[in-house]
């Protein structure tokens, strides 16, 4: 493929058939001349010599690296699918991104053919997620970063711009010369109904530095979109500007605040997925639950007592031989999951008590009434129970019900069931208390570290007192007092419609322009009226429909 005679062969013999390239690729690819250097071309492959450098003169054989190169190249193009016009004009864009910025973000590669550095995989990496996310094809997305891609009649200037019917101006000239001095300059002005969501957009941050910083503040945007907010919504939440000359860029700190948020609660939602599906809960469940909710000793009492795997004994010295063998008579009453070893010497009388799980109210009261007649028998039967229950007392102080939501949740004391058939009901009553509890103090953590990145000097127990205790902000616009901590776990709440608001029984008529005409279908009222932005629309009885208005997007 090297020798500028014999390449036209090879190509046509392997490199087409092994890659799937069209003739017509291969002219994009490389530069095709005559042996004697006119423009006639003839039939015969031998009169024809392939060359390097396709974008101009002068024109040089190929060389091993370029070879390696368009290999690069095919390989990308392949595994995008996109054409090699598209996939070259995103190449030359980025690489002149890389080559203008710094020279540490920048490859130090000076060839006769720049190779496709990590950088301009990463760029169109990052143009291929913008694309799935925007909906855009990529050639579309390109010029963000760079110029119009002009090169040829495939070309996006020619496929978007070039079309007589959007004017004179958009006409294809004949010589080539697609931008000629002298010409009339046109200021577009700025879209009334985009100012404010452009003053937040475009910040002091560049958002078109490189596709990387574009599609991280894209999908900013998307994550508070689809958790229902909308512009107008965010708008009035991050602030908005008193006049159309003062930005509101200080409600970026706002928005990248809540994107965050939103991402933690989204991270969440994955890493305890069983707490927001509704499904059984697991002991692996039980496990997570009680790690993120009590140290480590702490947790193992706790889910050995949930899923009642847990094992106590206590040791009893008697009197009397009698009072062992009476010990050993009543305990061939008792459940299974308590046990007597006895033990004895010449004078030596004693019994190790081992309860395997939790013993319910009704078998406790059982035992320790046919123990009566053995006080110390007694006695230790009550100290077994209540060590077996110290993991309830330890749940009971650390999830008091003042410290829970108002929301309906299961008595501590259903906790204590027994039998295997009711493990998955504890585990239930486990987990509904440990749920809000630990969602709230996720998300605490999330807002705190957020905030911490935002006040670096501050320490983070200060940032929580000051949230939580010395901030106060108005709520719902009335003057109710409550702490700054809550409107932020707020903004994790999506927006949804109101529940309370009363349905109407009419609808819209589509149009082709923005004039809607509300037909009404219920029962004629003399007291029927609608009011359009505090003006009652006139409403007509014969056909039931209120006068034709215009819908506004603000």
């Amino acid at each position: 493929m090297l020798d500028a005679a014999e390449g036209l062969t090879q190509i046509k013999s392997q490199l087409m058939q092994r890659s799937g390239l069209e003739f017509q690729d291969v002219l994009d690819l490389l530069v095709i001349i005559n042996k004697s250097g006119s423009d006639e071309f003839t039939e015969s492959l031998a009169e024809l010599r392939i060359l390097s450098n396709a974008s101009g003169p002068p024109f040089r054989p190929l060389t091993s690296n370029i070879c390696r190169n368009i290999q690069s190249f095919l390989r990308l193009k392949t595994r995008l699918g996109w054409s090699t016009k598209v996939l070259d004009a995103a190449i030359y864009c980025l690489r002149k991104r890389e080559m203008e910025s710094p020279p540490s973000f920048r490859s130090n590669n000076a060839s006769e053919a720049a190779a496709i550095s990590v950088y301009v995989v990463k760029g169109i990496a990052s143009i291929v997620k913008l694309s799935d996310l925007c909906g855009l094809e990529p050639a579309a997305l390109i010029p963000l970063w760079g110029l119009v891609d002009s090169f040829g009649d495939k070309s996006l200037l020619h496929q978007k711009f070039l079309r007589s019917s959007l004017g004179e101006v958009f006409t294809i000239p004949e010589d080539g010369a697609y931008f000629q001095p002298g010409g009339k300059i046109s200021k577009l002005q700025e879209c009334g109904e985009c100012v404010t969501f452009f003053k937040i957009f475009f910040d002091k941050e560049d958002p078109l530095a490189n596709p990387e910083t574009t599609l991280a503040i894209i999908q900013n945007w998307t994550t508070l979109l689809s958790s229902g907010w909308t512009i107008e919504t965010l708008i009035l939440a991050l602030g908005k500007p008193t006049s159309d000359e003062i930005s509101i860029t200080g409600g970026n700190p706002g928005l990248k605040l809540a994107s965050t948020i939103l991402d933690g609660i989204k991270d969440l939602r994955t890493s305890l997925s069983s707490l927001f599906s509704g499904a059984i809960p697991t002991p692996e469940t039980v496990v997570e639950c009680a790690g993120r909710a009590f140290d480590s000793i702490t947790a193992t009492l706790v889910v050995e007592f949930v899923e009642g795997s847990q094992v106590r004994t206590n040791t009893i010295t008697l009197d009397t031989k009698e009072n062992l063998q009476s010990l050993i008579d009543a305990s061939k009453n008792w459940p299974s999951k308590i046990s007597v070893i006895p033990s004895s010497t010449a004078n030596k009388w004693s019994a190790q008590f081992k309860l395997s799980g939790v013993l319910t109210t009704v078998e406790k009261q059982n035992i320790l009434n046919e123990s009566a007649t053995l006080p110390a028998v007694k006695t230790a039967l009550q100290n077994l129970v209540e060590n077996s229950l110290f993991p309830q007392s330890v749940i009971k102080s650390h999830w008091a019900p003042t410290q829970l939501p108002a929301d309906p949740i299961p008595s501590v004391n259903d906790i204590s069931i027994e039998n295997e058939s009711q493990v998955q009901a504890r585990r239930i009553a486990f987990i509904e208390l440990a749920k809000p509890v630990i969602i709230q103090d996720t998300l605490t953590i999330s807002i705190l570290n957020t905030m911490k990145d935002r006040v670096q000097d501050v320490d983070i127990t200060v940032l929580s007192n000051l949230l939580t205790d010395n901030v106060k902000v108005s709520k719902n616009e009335s003057n109710e007092i409550e702490s700054a901590m809550a409107p932020l776990k707020q903004l994790s709440v999506p927006v949804g419609a109101l529940a309370d608001v009363t349905t109407l029984d009419a609808y819209f008529t589509p149009t082709t322009t923005d004039d809607f005409r509300l037909h009404y279908t219920g029962a004629l009222d003399s007291t029927l009226s609608l009011m359009i932005n505090e003006i009652e629309a006139p409403f007509d009885t014969t056909s039931k429909t209120w006068n034709a208005f215009r819908m506004n997007a603000r």
